[in-house]
């Protein structure tokens, strides 16, 4: 199996984004990201630059997943071709964070699934991974199709 390794050029180079400060400790990160495979990556690093070093403390990694998962979902789901782009918003507030995860089609029902320990119908446990993980979450329909999460740490 051949691994293609890309630089961090690459990466840098595969989002626009625009940052803005807001009133007291807020930040406002867009990122325009290709709806591609690649794009879970990118919304991660996107996460990565925007968090402050302490911001979540050891939950940082939780909201790190749930933003691949998301990603991987508007990607999967509310892509309708090639060329369609996902808007991401991080805002961060104090010790709290806020993604919204804007895809150009409509956001289908979304649930979590319990978890199938029988082997069966393998796939799907990403909305329940979100829920258990995510101190708040939801999506709007649209089109365009919204999902959103929170983590709350104070």
């Amino acid at each position: 199996m051949h691994i293609r390794r890309r630089s961090a050029d690459f990466f840098r180079a595969a989002w626009v984004e625009r940052t803005h400060a807001l009133k007291g400790s807020t930040i406002r990160r867009e990122v325009i990201l290709p709806a591609t495979p690649e794009a879970a990556l990118l919304a991660r690093a996107a996460l990565n630059d925007a968090l402050p070093t302490r911001a979540l403390g050891s939950r940082r990694d939780h909201a790190r997943l749930v933003m691949s998962e998301l990603v991987t979902n508007a990607v999967k789901h509310g892509a309708e071709n090639g060329q369609d782009v996902l808007r991401v918003t991080i805002e961060v507030f104090g010790e709290s964070l806020r993604v919204e995860i804007e895809q150009p089609g409509r956001t289908p029902d979304l649930s979590p699934v319990e978890p199938r320990l029988d082997g069966q119908d393998f796939g799907g446990l990403g909305l329940y991974i979100v829920d258990e993980l995510a101190d708040d979450w939801g999506a709007e329909p649209g089109p365009p199709g919204h999902v959103w999460f929170e983590f709350l740490t104070l």
